[in-house]
């Protein structure tokens, strides 16, 4: 399959829909030899914080010798981002080889009147064949969505279970309290694993995740409150210190803090089980880490800085940054949202930041209507347009914040390639012109 192919194969899958279970993922990748056998895992749950937490252990691992592979959702900028190696993207070749081989095992399953694959399904024994064939170190593994039931859980019981921040989001599927989705979460702690990581939580999370560990054995690490200190967030990124350590990293908010602890409490434990990762090792893999999507600046000229938060838990702490970082700026939020998600919610919290507001409607079939948000955010704001376009709602932002200020994006991980490509747009249009 060429790269075309593969895209196309996906757009079928997701016409099946999203199922959660794990015997359609278990019977595809028993057609497929059980790759995901061989190879050691870091899994990794929660609502807020899974992508970043991936990012500042992959690269501790990388930096350490192990050659690290990665697996995220979704994808930002190009569908290759999600299997990763080392830091590098999966090849369009090496992609069209191994989803040939998935396609052949999910059709089989259909020859036999088995139900098809879902999207997820298929990408993710994908990526565990292309990590086997290239005979990965260690795969750290991002849950798609909850955990019990993601497709992601059937693997046997991982080096390190890790659950970062956990808030209400899919409520739909996961359950209507803090309690119901950290058992949801808590799904990828297996009897025979050592060790469960956890982030700072909300102690009904955190009291769900203990009775847990305990029932199934696990030594539970939490990331103490008490262990950060000296906490400073700026637009070049945090600096603080973790059990009296200093460590900086280039990603900015200081929700990255708790995110960057809660790998550096990975690695430690990872090298107390018999890894070889240094100090030195940690620190720089802190520092460097790099992921996009979360306060990041696509654009200086006009400044335009996108940030995936897409729940309250999220969009507060999206807040949080840009109250601390910002406060001087006039500031211009481009909104997107998708209709399952908590909209008035979000909207309340960053009215708290933010006082203009462009709505528009991200593509995608679950996506809300810009109409719709603005009837969430009726009385919230100062200033509220409605652009049926991408391309029209972002130059009516860039206009609304003048050359002083700053247009943030926000809403939906969705939105951010829209974003990207409509600067790309504008920056050829001025050269051009």
């Amino acid at each position: 399959m060429d790269y075309q192919e593969v895209m196309q194969y996906i757009e079928k899958t997701k016409k099946i829909g999203m199922k959660l279970g794990l015997d359609k993922p278990r019977r595809l990748m028993e057609l497929l030899g059980n790759p995901q056998d061989s190879l050691s895992f870091v899994h990794i749950a929660g609502t807020n914080g899974k992508g970043s937490t991936a990012a500042f252990l992959t690269e501790i691992l990388i930096r350490s010798g192990y050659k690290t592979g990665l697996y995220t959702s979704p994808f930002l900028y190009e569908f290759n981002e999600r299997i990763r190696i080392n830091g590098k993207n999966i090849s369009d070749e090496a992609l069209g080889r191994v989803m040939q081989r998935v396609k052949q095992a999910a059709d089989q399953m259909e020859a036999q009147g088995e139900e098809y694959p879902t999207e997820f399904e298929v990408v993710t024994a994908a990526a565990f064949c292309y990590f086997a064939e290239e005979k990965c170190d260690l795969v750290v593994l991002e849950v798609g969505m909850g955990g019990r039931f993601d497709a992601t859980n059937i693997i046997k019981a991982p080096l390190l279970s890790i659950i970062t921040s956990i808030s209400l989001d899919h409520t739909q599927y996961l359950g209507n309290t803090i309690e119901e989705i950290a058992f949801e979460k808590c799904g990828i702690v297996k009897e025979g694993g050592r060790t469960l990581v956890s982030c700072r939580q909300d102690p009904k999370a955190l009291a769900v995740i203990e009775c847990v560990a305990k029932e199934r054995k696990n030594c539970l690490t939490v990331c103490r409150a008490e262990d950060l200190s000296d906490c400073l967030s700026t637009e070049e990124g945090n600096q603080f210190l973790f059990q009296s350590v200093p460590y900086r990293t280039a990603q900015r908010g200081d929700y990255q803090i708790d995110n960057a602890a809660t790998a550096i409490t990975a690695a430690q434990i990872l090298k107390e089980i018999g890894w070889q990762i240094s100090a030195s090792a940690i620190c720089e893999g802190i520092a460097n880490a790099k992921w996009a999507g979360r306060l990041e600046t696509l654009s200086e000229h006009p400044l335009v800085i996108v940030d995936g938060a897409h729940n309250p838990d999220g969009m507060r702490a999206f807040v949080r940054a840009v109250q601390n970082m910002y406060s001087g700026r006039k500031k211009v939020c481009l909104v997107a949202m998708l209709k399952d998600k908590d909209c008035a919610a979000c909207l309340f919290e960053l009215a708290k930041a933010v006082q203009t507001v462009v709505f528009t409607t991200v593509d995608n079939p679950r996506a809300a209507q810009a109409e719709e948000l603005a009837g969430f955010a009726a009385g919230l704001f100062d200033k509220m347009e409605i652009c049926a376009g991408n391309d029209t709602a972002l130059a009516k932002a860039v206009q609304l914040a003048g050359k002083e200020g700053v247009v943030f994006a926000v809403g939906s991980l969705y939105f951010i390639h829209a974003v990207r490509e409509g600067l790309d747009k504008r920056k050829s249009g001025i050269e051009n012109h």
